[in-house]
């Protein structure tokens, strides 16, 4: 009785154990199919060799560990300002400016994007002629929002 009892429970955590990597492998297949399908229309849209999307893919994925992300979002953004015209340098600014505003005020990354760039090709210089970088734009937002005891979201011209 004991044996078949034991043989019983060995059967029932193996079934468990099977489906949960069946599922995990199912999850991690899906997860890389759709990053490199982000991947591929990031070489599409800028035009850029396998080579250069491939360094672009790597930048991107240590982006996205740097900031404690995944780098599937890490490319839906990248998509998000390569599409806008930006240069690889201008599109890093972008996604560092973005994240952190996001993370930081309580947004996700698309509010956060959308409101970054809509006030920044809202303003793009000030009253004095300095560019309104993204970083600068998410810096305002946050200061506003830390001395008038609000959330940096509310600060935005554009999200009202």
């Amino acid at each position: 009785m004991l044996d078949k009892i034991q043989l019983s429970l060995i059967h029932i955590v193996t079934q468990a154990a099977t489906r949960a990597l069946a599922q995990f492998w199912q999850e991690a297949w899906k997860y890389a199919s759709e990053y490199y399908d982000k991947m591929n229309e990031i070489r599409i849209v800028t035009g850029k060799t396998e080579q250069e999307s491939a360094a672009i893919g790597t930048s991107l994925r240590n982006l996205a560990r740097e900031m404690s992300v995944s780098s599937r979002e890490m490319a839906e953004g990248a998509i998000t300002f390569y599409r806008q015209g930006l240069g690889d340098d201008e599109v890093n600014k972008r996604l560092i400016a973005t994240t952190e505003y996001a993370k930081t005020a309580g947004l996700s990354f698309e509010q956060s994007a959308d409101m970054i760039t809509a006030t920044v090709n809202t303003i793009e210089k000030d009253g004095r002629g300095m560019e309104m970088t993204a970083q600068r734009v998410a810096d305002v937002f946050l200061y506003l929002g830390d001395n008038a005891a609000t959330s940096g979201k509310q600060h935005c011209p554009i999200a009202a």
